[in-house]
């Protein structure tokens, strides 16, 4: 088909039209490019560099992503080969896939409500907030809006036609539907929900024209899906867990998702009430298009576009509670594409009866139009704007940890709480970062934590410890307290969603870092809040003496007899012939970092208490009183 017979209107026009869409998808690839390496790589687009490295490799360290499959990383793969692999060069991957998003959606809103719809749809999309910041980041989310709308495409031709498909229409509708399919579901496991519609929406259509024979094709055809599928479906475990607060089922969590499509990123939920005013506007605004768009084409395209904008973000919810995973903005991107073809249909849509009155509604048109345009790009400046002025709402800055560890020597260490960083791997070969990595992993319990430190801090004369807030991997503050126990902390950065901690070791004290894999525990019991211990330096839970501006840390292991409905804490006291009571509080957590709260019966924890400032170091030859109490807020 040509294009004048895509959109049929006269020549001049076409002309004229051609041009503002080209002027579109121009401005939808320079606000892809626009500041496109200003932010660091972070920790998922670290998973992502070395999975287009290996796409096809073996998954999990330094190889492919264990929860994404390999589709979209070998087409990042493919371009870090022909451009190098700078940040830049690989986030370009994903302004390509945007910008032909932008332009697959002028086309289908094109053919399907007029040109003018067209240009609408594709503006809608090229200033799309959520659309424009996973255009930008190295992450398979950006392949989904665009397998959603191939999708729906592909759909409307296979419905167009009836009785059992030729060996044309296999090759031309069928054939390209189950290859675009199967690129989904091998990119993102967003492409569940996605496939979920996709079923749905054909099967019903089917089912009501008493399409048989087609029905039975299209049967055979996902049957065939699943089995290709089955080898990536069945290496996936639930991601959730119970420190994951999935959202709550109410009109805010609605609220949420629509403000979704217009952030990308978490905290800009709630971030201004100026940009979130804008948000409620065009939500107003949509919903009355949306509306108008179904009176005034009740046809089989405009359901299919439905289907999308209403069963997408339901199906991806379901899987969020299934899942037991926190909410987040970008698991609803799928659905912003369909979102604004209906918009536009229902704003410039060509089918327009009432001729005597035609030139009070197209001025009126103009003016829905202009309103419509103007609002999404104000929205897209608004959120660009507090995105960019505020490290707040940015990528969590690796980068600039990876460009203090690059002032690090040889003889010093890098302590990574939760095992393999790979944005600080892929920061070590650029910035030539000598330290050597300790990669503990994570929720590991307090002897094997002691063991890596003990083992790999030999020779190191200063040591960096890396939090990443995102992850709760030391929540109980194992790794400060094991680590001002053998060395004095120095200096801290704080950055954009990290601090590293610098800690110079002190000689000889690793000989102490020895923690036994069977402490005394001391039970909890609700009827008995208070437990005491009296532990001696000899008892080795007691970590270091304080010596040379070192804190000696407390490990104390606790279990639960009886399952409790409290978050219990240690508060340790040290007594010594009466004249010093330093109270210290910790927190009570098992090697996942889950409290109290959420342990069965017979489950056993740990506290690590810091012994901060000591009038004096402590005497390995002398007694000293610790106790240990067990208590929560109710007590």
């Amino acid at each position: 088909m040509t294009a004048q017979a895509a959109f049929p209107v006269r020549r001049a026009r076409y002309g004229a039209w051609l041009a503002a869409a080209c002027a579109l998808v121009f401005a939808a690839f320079a606000v892809r490019v626009w500041n496109l390496d200003a932010q660091s790589l972070w920790h998922d687009e670290g998973w992502s560099v070395f999975a287009a490295y290996t796409p096809f490799g073996p998954m999990g360290i330094r190889g492919a992503d264990v929860n994404a499959p390999f589709a979209y990383y070998a087409s990042v793969g493919l371009g870090l080969r022909l451009m190098g692999d700078s940040v830049w060069a690989m986030r370009f991957c994903s302004v390509l896939y945007g910008v032909v998003t932008v332009a697959l959606a002028g086309r289908i809103a094109g053919r399907w409500y007029g040109p003018s719809a067209g240009g609408l749809a594709m503006l809608l999309t090229a200033f799309s907030p959520i659309l424009w910041v996973f255009s930008q980041e190295i992450r398979a989310y950006v392949a989904m809006p665009l397998a959603a709308l191939a999708l729906l495409g592909l759909a409307d031709g296979l419905l167009a036609r009836r009785g059992m498909p030729g060996r044309r229409e296999l090759g031309q509708i069928w054939l390209p539907l189950f290859a675009v399919e199967m690129f989904a579901l091998y990119a993102h496991n967003l492409s569940v929900p996605l496939v979920a519609w996709l079923n749905i929406a054909v099967a019903a259509a089917l089912l009501v024209a008493r399409e048989w024979r087609r029905l039975a094709v299209w049967l055979v055809t996902q049957a065939a899906a699943l089995v290709l599928y089955l080898p990536w479906l069945l290496t996936q475990r639930q991601t959730g867990g119970a420190l994951n607060t999935p959202p709550a089922l109410d009109l805010g969590l609605l609220w949420s998702i629509w403000a979704s499509y217009f952030t990308g990123v978490k905290a800009l939920l709630t971030a201004d009430a100026a940009f979130l005013a804008l948000v409620a506007i065009f939500g107003a605004l949509a919903l009355v298009a949306g509306i108008l768009a179904v009176w005034r084409f009740p046809n089989r395209r405009t359901w299919l576009v439905l289907s999308q904008v209403v069963l997408l973000p339901a199906f991806e919810l379901a899987i969020i509670l299934a899942a037991r995973i926190d909410f987040h903005p970008r698991y609803f991107i799928v659905g912003v594409p369909a979102t604004m073809i209906l918009v536009a249909a229902g704003v410039l849509g060509r089918k327009w009866p009432l001729v005597p009155i035609m030139v009070v509604i197209v001025r009126l048109r103009a003016l829905a139009a202009a309103g419509v345009a103007v609002l999404g790009i104000a929205l897209f400046v608004s959120m660009a704007s507090l995105l960019v002025g505020s490290p707040v709402y940015q990528h969590d800055d690796f980068r600039a940890i990876a460009e203090r560890y690059a002032a690090l020597g040889p003889n010093d260490a890098i302590v990574i709480p939760y095992g393999w960083e790979p944005s600080l791997d892929y920061y070590q070969e650029k910035l030539n970062i000598r330290a050597r990595f300790i990669e503990v992993p994570v929720h590991s319990s307090p002897p094997v934590i002691a063991t890596w430190l003990a083992e790999g801090l030999q020779g190191v004369q200063r040591a960096e410890v890396l939090t990443w807030y995102q992850l709760p991997a030391d929540v109980r503050g194992a790794f400060p307290c094991l680590m001002g126990a053998v060395g004095r902390l120095d200096d801290s950065l704080t950055v954009s969603g990290l601090r590293t901690d610098r800690y110079t070791l002190q000689p000889g004290a690793l000989a102490a870092l020895i923690v036994p894999g069977a402490l005394r525990e001391a039970s909890i019991l609700p009827q008995t809040p208070i437990a005491v211990g009296d532990l001696r330096l000899a008892n080795r839970a007691l970590i270091g003496d304080g010596a040379s501006g070192t804190t000696p840390c407390l490990v104390g292991q606790w279990r639960v007899d009886e399952q409790t409905p409290h978050d219990w804490k240690a508060s340790v006291e040290v007594l010594r012939h009466g004249g010093w009571a330093l109270p210290q509080d910790s927190n009570v957590l098992d090697d996942r970092q889950l409290p109290t709260s959420l342990w069965p019966a017979g489950h056993a924890g740990a506290s690590f208490t810091p012994l901060a400032d000591p009038p004096r170091p402590l005497d390995p030859s002398t007694a000293y009183l610790v106790l240990l109490k067990a208590y929560h807020p109710a007590n």
